[in-house]
């Protein structure tokens, strides 16, 4: 797969700007319809990445207001430039797409289909394809609307139609589906994906950006072997394309030989991503916000097994074999407890949990099994006392904090998460030497938090290894090996440090 940055600026200015700060692409898909009265030399004279050029009309997804003629003469005096790629609609009129296709030149004809409404029965996929071919397309593009699994599999069933007539194709999907499209159809045989510049700035509804995309598919895109035997993972949530889960795991793949690829499943509705995971066959899912609680009502109606770690806290991140027999966990308590239990033993300390959240509840539940002794703070008084009073936890009020004395400090609110980067939930009083201080916040990897406890003297603990601990203990309930910590912790790393790069 060639990951291609959408260019959809309004300005030539603009636009070079933005070829020039996507380092990420493979190419460019310039939309020249975005763009007031384009300036092309300055565009296609010596782009530093191969170009798509589009001049796309409003019922096709685009924005060329302009005559047809007008719009035709723009393309034909973009092809004087030698781009890479030209895409036209193949609703065009024949003798246009035979005069595009004659006078190209070495440049790539890519005829594109779009449906905003549904996705056709397989006959109608079937006989654009061939349409496709038959006017000599050297990449047929194919968008559809997909709100259900029927939709989205007709897609796969045209890929491998593709794939089996040597008909090279870009295919996906708009829609409820839409994103879990863009990161499956590659895996399907899809040519190219369409990425953001950045949220917001793309050219299509459902677009993940450039790094997002990158962080599933690094270089040039597919796991080094993927066919029938692949087994595939995935990360349920929504949204979630900045999760950085597809990195720790596909290291993690990588490092240990197998066959297997961990994708976004980046779906509002939880049941209906259910129903995609066991369609494509999923052996297993991590599963974070908001659906932790709609899988665990899922799996009970489903009759599926529930552990007891996930049943207390009312909340599933780890599904085993959606495909099949599907059992419910919750590795949160356990990679807390993994992490704190690295520095320091747990039975009979201290400890002060900030936050009455999901990750409050997980600290909770994993200190009260470890027999530590918890005193919970929160902000909002009546819900910290509830969450302190369902663990067994003494509860202190939020502007009374600092005369908490504690042996372990855990912050398991946001506070300190970008955007919020100077916020810490512990005032300086209570970072005294020899503290041990874990932040569950990992991004960025030093909040304040950290900082200001290592500098007085604390021991510090960063979430990324709370991360990282959940995160093994999710590949040995998949696939009974234990994790390549090292490995998976260099990926993470990188990533972090590429999203942080000014």
């Amino acid at each position: 797969m060639l990951l291609c940055a959408c260019i959809a600026e309004e300005t030539t200015h603009n636009a070079l700007e933005a070829m020039a700060g996507a380092a990420w692409a493979d190419l460019f898909e310039l939309r020249l319809d975005y763009i007031q009265d384009p300036d092309l030399p300055r565009l296609l004279s010596s782009p530093a990445r191969p170009l798509i050029v589009t001049n796309r009309r409003p019922d096709e997804g685009g924005r060329f207001a302009g005559a047809e003629k007008e719009r035709l003469d723009l393309l034909r005096q973009a092809l004087a430039f030698a781009p890479a790629m030209l895409d036209l609609e193949l609703a065009a009129p024949d003798e246009v797409i035979r005069e595009f296709a004659a006078r190209k030149g070495p440049a790539w004809l890519i005829l594109s289909h779009h449906d905003f409404s549904s996705t056709p029965d397989l006959p109608a996929l079937f006989d654009l394809l061939d349409r496709m071919q038959g006017h000599g397309a050297d990449i047929a593009k194919i968008v559809t609307r997909a709100d259900d699994v029927e939709a989205l599999s007709r897609l796969k069933t045209l890929l491998e139609r593709a794939v089996a007539l040597r008909q090279p194709a870009t295919v996906f999907a708009l829609g409820a589906l839409g994103r879990l499209s863009r990161v499956l159809t590659p895996l399907w045989g899809s040519r190219i994906g369409y990425a953001a510049l950045a949220d917001g700035r793309g050219s299509a509804p459902g677009q993940f950006t450039g790094p997002e995309m990158r962080r599933v598919f690094p270089g040039h895109g597919l796991p080094t072997r993927f066919d029938s035997r692949t087994r595939l993972y995935g990360v349920l949530g929504f949204p979630v394309g900045h999760s950085l889960s597809p990195v720790i795991h596909n290291a993690a793949f990588r490092h240990l030989g197998l066959n297997a690829f961990y994708v976004p499943m980046d779906v509002e509705n939880a049941e209906l991503a259910l129903e995609a995971a066991r369609r494509f066959q999923f052996h297993g899912l991590s599963v974070t916000r908001p659906h932790k609680t709609a899988v665990l009502k899922a799996l009970e109606r489903m009759g599926g097994r529930i552990e007891p770690a996930a049943l207390r806290l009312g909340a599933v991140n780890t599904l085993v074999e959606p495909a099949g027999a599907l059992t419910g966990l919750n590795t949160d308590a356990g990679g807390l407890l993994r992490a704190l239990k690295n520095h320091t033993a747990v039975r009979d300390r201290s400890v002060v949990v900030a936050g009455a959240g999901g990750a409050a509840r997980a600290a909770l539940y994993g200190l009260q099994q470890a027999g530590a002794r918890i005193t919970l703070t929160n902000r909002t008084e009546a819900k910290g006392r509830e969450v302190a009073g369902a663990f067994d936890a003494a509860f202190c009020p939020w502007p009374e904090r600092a005369s908490l004395s504690a042996e372990i400090l855990i912050n398991a609110t946001p506070l300190g998460m970008t955007p919020g980067l100077d916020e810490t939930p512990f005032p300086a009083e209570m970072l005294l030497p020899g503290r041990i201080v874990l932040d569950m916040v990992y991004s960025p990897p030093m909040t304040r938090l950290l900082r200001e406890a290592k500098a007085r003297g604390c021991r510090t603990v960063g979430g990324l290894s709370m991360l990282l601990y959940q995160a093994a203990l999710q590949l040995k309930a998949w696939t009974g090996q234990p994790a390549p910590l090292e490995a998976m912790r260099r990926a993470l790393v990188q990533a972090l440090e590429e999203t942080h790069e000014p």
